[in-house]
This record gives structure tokens, sequence and C-alpha cells, in this order.
């Protein structure tokens, strides 16, 4: 199938159904996340947990219609120039809003569909919150920059592309790597 027909049937789907398209895209971008780290990052010596990676399409499913949500929410407070001024004004409630929020939210969810409680949650925010949030700037402000430049549907879409890295290293950091 063409690129062309492939991109205009995207377009279509994710007009008529965005949350729904968001939701589905972001899910499996996360879970794919998973597979990646499990497959080529971490160590060979166990099986595939397809329970993990269920959590993380899981999770992922959850937040694309957030993720689609936030950037209309910006759009309508802080407006849809892309002058400099708007793009860094968005950036800087992304990421000083939205990112810590999220990173929070994923963490604790996570461990909750592992099986753990308060301690577990606490101990999973003192042992990975700030060392994913510092590696979090420096990666994502570079990336808004351009997604924020982005028509509102493509956003999450090209978030999620960027993301899929990004996924792989969360996958890899709260499962394999140990401060």
């Amino acid at each position: 199938m063409p690129i062309g027909r492939i991109s205009g049937m995207y377009r279509t789907l994710i007009k008529a159904h965005p949350y729904k398209a968001q939701a589905v895209q972001t899910g499996l971008l996360l879970g794919l996340g998973d597979v990646i780290s499990q497959a080529l990052i971490e160590p060979k010596d166990a099986p595939h947990d397809y329970s993990r990676t269920l959590r993380f399409v899981v999770i992922g499913t959850a937040i694309g219609p957030t993720i689609q949500k936030w950037y209309a929410v910006l759009d309508k407070v802080v407006g849809k120039k892309h002058n400099f001024r708007t793009l860094v004004k968005k950036i800087t409630l992304d990421q000083l809003g939205m990112a810590p929020l999220m990173l929070g939210a994923f963490l604790t969810t996570i461990t909750l569909m592992e099986g753990g409680g308060y301690q577990d949650i606490h101990k999973r925010i003192k042992d990975d919150y700030f060392d994913i949030l510092i590696n979090n700037y420096k990666l994502w402000p570079a990336v808004q920059l351009i997604t924020f430049s982005l028509p509102c549907h493509y956003r999450v879409l090209f978030v999620q592309i960027v993301a899929l890295g990004w996924n792989t290293y969360l996958a890899w950091r709260i499962n394999y790597y140990k401060t």
C-alpha cells in the first residue's frame, strides 16, 4: 500500500476519531518500546514478559487521549501561533507542568499494576523519578519545539514516534537498571 494512501487513511481516522486513534496509537507504541527493551537491550536470560508489555500497552492506551487533550488545552490557553514566544510558553508549561505529573502518574500506575503498594511506589519514585525527569529534560524540550509547530492532530503521532526510543529507555530504566 503506498505511503500516500496510508497517510490519507490516517488523516481520516485521526480527524473522525481523534481520541480513540490516539489511545490505540499510544498504547501500541508504548508497548513496542517495552518489546524493544526486552528483546534488544536487557539480558536475554529470561523469556519475554508479556504481562509487562501488556501493562505498558494499557498505560499508553489510557494516556494517549490525555496527551491529545493537553495539546488542545495549550493551544487554547497559549494560542496557536507558531512564533518563538508561543512555542517557548507551550514548552515551558509542558515541561514544568505536564511532564512531571505524567512521569509520577506513570511510575505510580506501573507499580500498582505490578501489584505494588504505597511503599513500592515510594521506593520507585525515590529511585527513579528524578533521574528519569532529568533525562526527560535532555530530550523533550527540543522535541516539543517541533511538536508545537505541527497541526494539533499530528502532534501525538510525532511525539509517539520519538517516544518509541524514550519508551524503550523507560522500560529498561524501571525494569532492569538499578541505581
